[in-house]
């Protein structure tokens, strides 16, 4: 039994020491850490307490940061109560080994009980959350297509305090891991700003007290994580030695060894300090001081509504304001392109572009003698029949074929020009795919087949266009009934839009037109990011709910509100060239009179013949309605985006285009770029200030830092004793040689020398002083004792060594 003990209490012994590593670190010569170091012990209990404290802050400053901006109403004296105590709970669990490993699995036990005895509260109170958050998102994006989600309890204050006690709880839990034991601020920093982006983004302000702990919190946090009072040992001592390098350690000296090829040693001894919690409540309490003062200034220096001023007119938010938009409403996967968007048209098919980008690169090149104010359409495709929810126009089988064109437009056009009709005309227009999709490309109004372009072969076509005042009657022609057809999933939702709109049955096919094309222009903004949609039909989506698009949405909808109303319509893709890029991006044919591709009148008068390129910027959607007597006729129903501007005549337009082009270095002759800024110029300038600004700031910081440093130094050293400026004189001898031997090998240099001793009789024996053995044994004791020692050296001493260290020899 005897034996038995003392292998038990060997053993015991021996697990101490390996748990313990009471080990002295030498320092220097002379100089070691005693191992009654680690017999200092630090208190857990009010260690993991404080660090509780951290975790309630951060997780009930999120949680109440969130609730208070969305306007949530709950007790929250019941949810700070419970925070508070689930935090200190949870930290404690950390004390030692049995408690973190059974105490967190009778923690998780319990926690789930009671979620599961409450959990209509918990789905009740979230669903209350999230009704109130997504108005205060409505409000904001002005939209009426957020979700409401269904609140089972009458009781709306109990459901969320229960909800937000449950959320605190697990926020708990999961800061508790980063903070009580590697105070990893970075994580819980992400934790707290990516559960608050929404608000925050949307410039709901906090409450300040909640403001208060979680930027407090944080602070404390990172402050605490760099003075290294984190380190959470498994012994309740406040310092561990530590024989190995950390694993990151271990891995840069594996890097630095492949770049320098040169050996470390890894066993370094290190005596690393982990908890004191005195220390730490100090640290705690200044900091919550700090930031609540800091705080309250800057709440009073800039006041809510100063600060919603500047927060709404930050120009980088309001370019995603969209965006945002979009995928609050309809998720990530609404701001992604699912085919290329060719400026968001694809022959029909909708809803797969849910942001426009255009790379302004020329699809097809259109020369033509300009006649006109209006927008020049070329078409590509026409839509017969609308599929909902498959989100798509279906050609018309005949599509190429000119009576399924305008060839009864353009035939009663003909006709009233060689009769000499008033306000009549005859063209000519080049049309040439450089890098369009393989298709038809139709002027109006030519009753020319719709062959299909391939790239870099040009077709002329003969038109006859329709002017403001040019009067016709086509006769012997009506359309058939495939043009009136509206899908019984759009009626109701194009009805209910009708109505608000103010069409009327009993209006004329005019009317109503004109009634939509101001409605739309009134209250559906038109948009690049309009996202995309993937629970309901395109048409349905666009006129209920997200009730902003392009041009595909607006065309697409009115196409089925004219046929609701009796008027045939059809949806129609292509591009349109308005007036301005015409004079603006036009190149004009000096070979080519402007007689030999046009007759007849000319609202412009005798312009010329010119190329004009089109991009996807010039890819467009419209719709075509049949009038009586009139036939096809566009309806451009897209809104305006651009205010009305007074329009010059051809020549003046085109003189004042050139002069344009050369001021911005690009007349055509050069090759050079027509770059333009797309912000103001002012905007600019204040950015290239601020840059210079922070440049000369730091030139300047650069420039004055020597003189900074040397005021410094001179001040400390007048006021310092004789021990303290012989050591600076000395280390500013020793900085001077290793000025000298930064480029030396540094396995001879005085890099490899630690303390006075070793330093100086490099010095002598390389002959940076040039003393005798006698004086330097003496100079070693002396600036030893000044360095080491309480008893201050004397005056005769330091001017001895002073003198002896001026003593160069090798310059």
């Amino acid at each position: 039994m005897a034996i038995d003990k003392d292998k038990k209490k060997a053993k015991r012994g021996f697990y101490e020491i390996y748990r313990n590593r009471r080990q002295e670190i030498e320092i220097c010569d002379g100089i070691a850490i005693d191992e009654s170091m680690y017999d200092l012990k630090e208190n857990r209990l009010l260690t993991m307490f404080l660090k509780g404290i951290m975790v309630y802050l951060l997780s009930m400053g999120s949680i109440g940061t969130y609730l208070s901006c969305v306007g949530c109403d709950f007790n929250e004296i019941a949810v700070n109560v419970v925070a508070f105590v689930t935090a200190i709970l949870c930290s404690l669990l950390y004390h030692s080994y049995l408690t973190e490993n059974v105490g967190y699995l009778i923690f998780f036990a319990i926690f789930a009980v009671i979620t599961y005895s409450v959990r209509t509260y918990i789905s009740s109170g979230f669903n209350s959350i999230l009704n109130d958050s997504y108005e205060e998102m409505s409000n904001y994006f002005d939209s009426e297509g957020m979700q409401r989600f269904a609140e089972s309890m009458d009781d709306r204050y109990t459901a969320i305090t229960v909800c937000a006690c449950i959320i605190c709880v697990v926020f708990n839990i999961f800061i508790n891991n980063y903070i009580s034991r590697t105070m990893r601020y970075m994580v819980s920093t992400i934790i707290v700003f990516f559960f608050n982006v929404v608000p925050f983004y949307i410039g709901l302000e906090p409450d300040l007290l909640y403001m208060i702990m979680v930027v407090a919190g944080l602070i404390m946090a990172y402050v605490i994580r760099a003075g290294q009072h984190h380190i959470l040992h498994r012994s309740e001592s406040i310092y561990k030695y530590h024989d190995k390098p950390s694993f990151r350690r271990r891995m840069f000296l594996k890097i630095k060894k492949i770049f320098t090829k040169k050996e470390e040693d890894e066993n370094i001894k290190v005596l690393k300090y982990g908890n004191d919690f005195k220390a730490l409540g100090q640290m705690q309490g200044v900091l919550l001081l700090f930031t609540t003062v800091v705080i309250l200034i800057a709440n009073l220096i800039s006041p809510k509504d100063t600060f919603q001023k500047r927060h709404e007119e930050n120009p980088f938010k309001q370019a995603t304001v969209e965006i945002m938009g979009n995928v609050l409403l309809l998720g990530v996967g609404s701001v992604f392109n699912y085919y290329e968007n060719s400026g968001g048209l694809s022959s029909g098919r909708l809803g797969g572009v849910g942001t426009l980008t255009f790379d302004y690169q020329t699809d097809i090149e259109v020369e033509f003698t300009p006649y006109s104010y209006d927008t020049l359409y070329i078409k590509n495709f026409i839509g017969r029949e609308y599929i909902p929810f498959q989100n798509r126009w279906t050609q018309t089988t005949d599509f190429e074929k000119p009576s399924e064109q305008n060839e009864h437009e353009a035939k009663a056009l003909e006709k009233l020009y060689e009769n000499g009709g008033e306000y009549s005309a005859k063209g000519k227009m080049t049309i040439n795919n450089k890098a369009g999709n393989i298709g038809g490309y139709l002027p109006y109004y030519s009753y020319d087949e719709s062959t299909r372009l391939t790239f870099r072969n040009p077709r002329e076509y003969t038109y006859f266009p329709k002017q403001a005042d040019t009067e016709y009657t086509i006769e012997d022609y009506r359309t058939d009934s495939g043009y009136l057809k509206v899908p019984d999933d759009n009626k109701d939702i194009v009805a209910q839009f009708g109505e608000q709109a103010g069409l009327s049955r009993d209006n004329t096919a005019e009317e109503n037109i004109e009634l939509l094309i101001n409605y739309y222009q009134e209250n559906i903004p038109y948009t690049t990011r309009p996202g995309i949609n993937y629970r309901d039909d395109f048409v349905n989506w666009f006129l209920a709910t997200n009730k902003k698009g392009y041009c595909a949405h607006f065309a697409s909808a009115a196409t089925l509100i004219f046929r609701y109303y009796g008027i045939p319509a059809r949806y129609c893709e292509g591009y349109a060239i308005p007036y301005d890029d015409v004079v603006m991006e036009g190149e004009i044919e000096e070979n080519k009179k402007f007689s030999d591709y046009y007759q007849g009148y000319s609202e412009l008068g005798e312009t010329a013949y010119v190329k004009v390129p089109a991009s996807d910027a010039n890819a467009h959607a419209w719709v075509e309605v049949y009038l009586e007597g009139k036939g096809w006729t566009i309806a451009e129903v897209t809104p305006s985006v651009t205010d009305e501007q007074t329009l010059d005549d051809f020549w003046t337009a085109l003189q004042r285009a050139r002069e344009n082009r050369s001021s911005e270095g690009n007349d055509g002759d050069g090759g050079g770029f027509n770059f333009r800024l797309p912000v103001k110029m002012t905007t600019v300038m204040n950015v290239l200030y601020v840059i210079m600004g922070i440049i000369g700031l730091i030139v300047l910081f650069f420039l004055l830092r020597p003189v900074a440093r040397s005021v410094v130094a001179g001040y400390i050293y007048r006021k310092a004793n004789y021990s303290d400026k012989l050591v600076i004189k000395y280390n500013s001898l020793l900085k001077g040689i290793k000025r000298r031997e930064r480029f030396a090998n540094k396995e001879d240099s005085i890099y490899e020398h630690i303390n006075y001793n070793t330093q100086l009789r490099y010095m002598a024996a390389k002959g940076y002083i040039n003393i005798s053995s006698e004086e330097l044994e003496e100079y070693i004791k002396i600036l030893e004792r000044a360095g080491f020692s309480d008893r201050i050296i004397t005056k005769e001493e330091f001017e001895k060594v002073l003198e002896g260290l001026k003593k160069k020899g090798k310059s």
